[in-house]
């Protein structure tokens, strides 16, 4: 055989994601965007493959759909990722020239040469081209045939599963290049046609094209025997593990022949009818026919049936003879687990089969080479379903299942395409790493600019935040000492809001009620007496003085306002209260006539430590309100101003029913705002059967869920969770003691989900560490120089980290 690529090229003219090939065939290219590996439940797996069957299922005689999936070892590139600060340096290096196989899944439909696919023998990809006039003869079926190719790519993209995107010109001359210059990036090279070689590579290739190869059971999916554990159960494609699970330089060829469904049904009919007349001679000729028989009875009864021709091979590239070994013993151990006996050609096949697995060749594969007649829904069965784990544009980086490279996911979703609500719960048991994932995720949306507000039990975020001080505010209360917040504080009477009026209703009901919102009466009720209170006092105003104020006027009051006592006991409201002022227990909350809030005002990370009251119902509830007022009024002014309020510790304050109430507040608050609102749990049963906690769980559609040794039956019962969800969080594992260490948890984002894994840089894992050994002696180090950043740049050198 002789080959000159440059004189006789493939393909001929390229016109968008057109092309016209060398043995006359028209081709129309897409990427094929599937699904992210491991998504998919079984169910799903199903659709797909329905999905495709419907968008192939019409195309004439004379179409070739060929779906080619190219994986190519890699090593991961990190100068995309951000190096501003000392973290995401530390995390830019960590991950540059991990390992991976970049995958690229593409389909194509090729309409041939006056329809005619099947050839009797080999033939040369290689001829000298046809003339252009030749193609003129077929442009009134060309035009027909890309008409439905718009309508199949059309019905691919309605689905929510697949996409196609057109291929470019230059993505031609890429994969024309490469499959002839085995992929080799830095180099021309020459194809050794006796041995197989491109320039040193090896090339191996295993083919199924015979009947007799498949075993008894051609499927949609089969069990995951890998990832299912115990009674979770993973799923994965029929022949899914031919692809991301061979580790090195291959290409997956999935091929179909769109045949004359009639004409092969008569076909078998007649080989039935001979195979009878000549059972005389071998009794195995009654056996083979009557089986002929039942299957041609039930291709009469199913009209899904649709009988095609196909053909499918896996070729692959090794530097050396050693890794071929290895490499062809892999692709076979996968073909032996999908019961299938693979074809390994050598000689004039092999080359064969070669050169004509390249997309613009395909339809010169002969005869011998392709499976025909077989049912196309069996055929569909070999299509792969998964890619590799996918980025968004923008978001938050966790790593992949596969390969741990760094992948970014999108928990903001600000044009809301995959959810309505971005408050998310982190779901995790004490001990399981919460505060470490948490710590990364406020890390990145900090670098993101998005403002964080966290409520903490347990100094989890001090480090963290020493490493930005310039752009924190850390608020410890002390035990009876005001934080310096005066939620009625204005700077002019004259122009109070009704906005703040209502927030005012409810601060002060919380200090009445303490355990529920107020209801719309008494709201009323108490915005006509602080209306009353602004328009009568000037300034210096504060809930003393509004105490104050009530009591020395509340005859008059109850008058003036036409209160009924029904919606404020002006008494009780009065006894209640009175421990906030004077000598009152809780007075020392509102000595502060001033208000400092203005310390958070332009801060991005601000921490609210409340440990000390966390047993304390009156007080952690009335710190909640004040500190969602100071929010509201100082972090979110500019209303387009991002923003993330987040409950550490959540379970443990709701032992107090009326820290529901607050952080109900501050869910309708956020509301109004760019905002979202993050909690933790140890599981959603800690959350009170009522409306307002399924309020809350209804507006959360972004979950991270992880690691539960006692099971995650209570989780997946108050959340709604699908059965694949199930069977992800039962597949959960962590590895603390390997080379690359790392935690998983479900990441769900709306209807989607996978598991996600967690791996740090050591020093990045050292700023998020909240107790232990390391966590004290990077703080002596904090103390002895005043830098948090230089203190775990020390402990690194002192521990050659």
């Amino acid at each position: 055989m002789e080959i000159n690529l440059s004189d006789t090229p493939s393909i001929l003219f390229r016109d968008g994601n057109r092309c016209y090939s060398n043995n006359g065939s028209v081709i129309y290219g897409f990427h094929v965007h599937l699904r992210e590996i491991y998504s998919n439940s079984e169910k799903d797996f199903d659709t797909i493959h329905d999905i495709w069957y419907n968008a192939l299922r019409d195309f004439e005689e004379g179409t070739i759909i060929h779906k080619c999936d190219l994986y190519l070892k890699k090593k991961f590139d990190s100068v995309s990722m951000p190096s501003r600060t000392f973290l995401q340096q530390a995390t830019k290096k960590h991950f540059q020239g991990r390992e991976y196989n970049d995958h690229h899944s593409f389909i194509f439909f090729i309409f041939s040469e006056s329809g005619k696919t099947i050839n009797e023998g080999f033939k040369n990809p290689f001829k000298k081209p046809i003339k252009t006039t030749e193609y003129l003869k077929e442009y009134e079926r060309q035009k027909n045939f890309e008409a439905k190719v718009e309508r199949c790519s059309d019905y691919l993209n309605n689905s929510r599963f697949l996409k196609l995107n057109p291929v470019s010109e230059e993505v031609y001359k890429y994969l024309e290049f490469g499959y002839f210059n085995s992929f080799y990036e830095d180099r021309y090279t020459e194809i050794d046609v006796d041995k197989m070689k491109v320039g040193n590579k090896f090339i191996g290739l295993f083919a199924v094209n015979q009947f007799k190869q498949l075993g008894e059971t051609v499927k949609t999916c089969s069990y995951d025997q890998k990832m299912s554990a115990g009674d979770f159960v993973y799923h994965t494609g029929f022949a899914d593990n031919l692809g991301l699970n061979l580790p090195f330089d291959h290409i997956y060829n999935q091929i179909i022949y769109i045949r004359n469904h009639k004409q092969e049904k008569g076909k078998l009919e007649d080989q039935r009818t001979m195979l009878y007349g000549a059972r005389k001679f071998k009794k195995e000729y009654e056996t083979d026919a009557e089986m002929l028989g039942e299957f041609l009875d039930t291709i009469t009864k199913d009209e899904k049936i649709i009988l095609s021709g196909c053909h499918f091979n896996v070729v692959f590239y090794a530097e050396n003879e050693l890794d071929f070994r290895s490499y062809e013993q892999m692709v076979a151990n996968e073909f032996k687990n999908l019961d299938i006996t693979p074809y390994a050609p050598i000689g004039a096949n092999k080359k064969n089969l070669f050169f004509n697995s390249f997309f613009a060749n395909v339809a010169n594969i002969d005869k011998s080479n392709i499976i025909l007649p077989i049912d196309l829904q069996q055929s569909l069965c070999f299509f792969t379903n998964v890619t590799n784990y996918k980025n968004d544009e923008k978001g938050i980086y966790f790593n992949d299942r596969v390969y741990n490279i760094p992948v970014k996911k999108d928990v903001w979703d600000e044009d809301r395409k995959r959810i309505k609500a971005r408050n998310f719960f982190i779901i995790a048991p004490t001990g399981e790493g919460k505060s470490v994932l948490a710590n990364h995720i406020f890390r990145q949306f900090y670098e993101n600019d998005i403002r964080i507000v966290i409520i903490d039990l347990g100094d989890s975020y001090r480090k963290l935040s020493l490493l930005y001080p310039d752009d924190t505010v850390y608020i410890k209360y002390q035990d009876g000492v005001g934080i310096g917040l005066n939620p009625f504080f204005v700077e002019t009477a004259d122009n109070i809001s009704a906005t703040k009026i209502n927030e005012l209703s409810t601060f002060v009901f919380k200090l009445w009620k303490r355990d529920r919102l107020p209801e719309e009466d008494e709201a009323v009720s108490l915005r006509k007496v602080i209306t009353l209170y602004y328009k009568s006092i000037e300034r210096d105003h504060s809930f003393p003085q509004f105490y104050e104020f009530i009591d020395s006027n509340k005859e008059d009051i109850m008058k003036v306002l036409d209160l009924n006592p029904k919606f404020f006991d002006i008494e009780d409201f009065l006894h209640i209260t009175s421990e906030f002022i004077g000598k009152g227990i809780y007075s020392f909350l509102f000595e502060a006539k001033t208000d400092d809030s203005y310390k958070i005002e332009g801060k991005k990370f601000i921490v609210f430590e409340l440990d000390e009251i966390k047993d304390n119902q009156v007080l952690l509830t009335i710190m909640l309100h004040m500190i969602s007022e100071a929010v509201q009024k100082v972090v979110w002014k500019d209303r387009s101003t991002k923003g993330v309020i987040f409950f550490d510790e959540f379970a443990k304050m709701l032992k107090f029913p009326s820290v529901l109430s607050s952080a109900e507040y501050f869910y309708q608050a956020a509301r109004k705002q760019e905002a979202a609102i993050g909690i933790v749990l140890q599981s959603p049963s800690q959350l009170p059967k009522n409306d307002a906690s399924n309020a809350m769980i209804d507006n959360t559609q972004v979950m991270y869920i992880m690691q539960n040794e006692k099971g995650y039956k209570e989780i997946i019962e108050r959340l709604s969770l699908k059965e694949h969800d199930e069977n992800q969080l039962g597949s959960i594992k962590y590895n603390f003691t390997g080379k690359i260490k790392y935690s998983e948890f479900l990441l769900k984002i709306g209807s989607e989900s996978n598991i996600m894994r967690l791996e740090l840089a050591r020093k990045v894992l050292l700023a998020f560490q909240t107790e232990g050994k390391e966590y004290t002696e990077v703080m002596e180090l904090y103390k002895e120089t005043g830098d948090m950043e230089l203190a775990i740049e020390e402990y690194s050198k002192t521990k050659n980290i």
